[in-house]
């Protein structure tokens, strides 16, 4: 049960911010070469204060846990493209 708590949070998690960087990445292109004016787009995870460790939720944690790993990672690596 442990394992397929763990995919279904991670797996739809990174689907979920492929698509959406994706379509940012498509929409920041178009709007590149217009006037004078910057554009920001934000890709939000929500996961709640159980990545810190709940004794007995275990299983729970690790996936909040994973979630809050994913995003960083995620955001270090497009970085550079201006997300």
């Amino acid at each position: 049960m442990c394992f397929i708590k763990f995919l279904i949070s991670k797996t739809g998690t990174f689907l979920v911010m492929q698509t959406a960087i994706r379509l940012l990445l498509k929409n920041y292109k178009k709007f590149e070469s217009k006037s004078n004016f910057e554009t920001y787009a934000s890709i939000i995870n929500l996961a709640s204060q159980a990545r810190n460790g709940l004794p007995t939720f275990a299983d729970y944690s690790m996936t909040k846990a994973g979630v809050d790993g994913l995003t960083k990672a995620v955001g270090k690596k497009i970085l550079n493209k201006l997300i």
